[in-house]
């Protein structure tokens, strides 16, 4: 049984679960006692805005953002750094916990917020809004985050 509770964290550290505002506050204050300000992020998107993106960024600011390897628009590459991903969970839990997306949701379907974050230092790794009973899911996905 010791070996089991032992080995749970290492089991279930690639599975999604059900995201709330606790994990969230967890995750965002690791990330902040890492004191990461300069890296590089490589972060997969499907459903909404879909692409590869490679993401600069030096001093906590974006630096550098590119789509499927073109230049994207800096302006839209504020969602994708670390902070501006715990921004849209953030947002997106309030939005399902408040019940103020339902307007623009298919009658009876709900809204489904998955994730994981990375044990050592909080940042998101998988992040997964799922609508049930319509295809409007968007995944993200970090490749890798590389502290310089």
């Amino acid at each position: 049984m010791i070996i089991l509770l032992a080995l749970t964290p290492w089991i279930l550290r690639g599975r999604l679960h059900q995201l709330t505002s606790k994990d969230l506050d967890a995750a965002r204050a690791l990330w902040h006692q890492s004191a990461v300000t300069d890296y590089d992020l490589d972060v997969e998107v499907s459903g909404a805005q879909s692409g590869r993106y490679a993401i600069e960024v030096r001093g906590g600011k974006l630096r550098r953002i590119t789509r499927d390897g073109e230049p994207a628009n800096p302006a839209d590459g504020d969602y994708w750094t670390v902070e501006g991903l715990f921004r849209t969970i953030e947002q997106e839990l309030y939005l399902a916990q408040s019940g103020t997306d339902a307007m623009q949701l298919p009658s009876g379907a709900q809204i489904v917020l998955l994730g994981r974050f990375d044990l050592t230092m909080g940042y998101p790794i998988d992040y997964v809004r799922q609508v049930t009973g319509a295809s409007q899911s968007v995944r993200i996905h970090v490749h890798g985050l590389v502290p310089r």
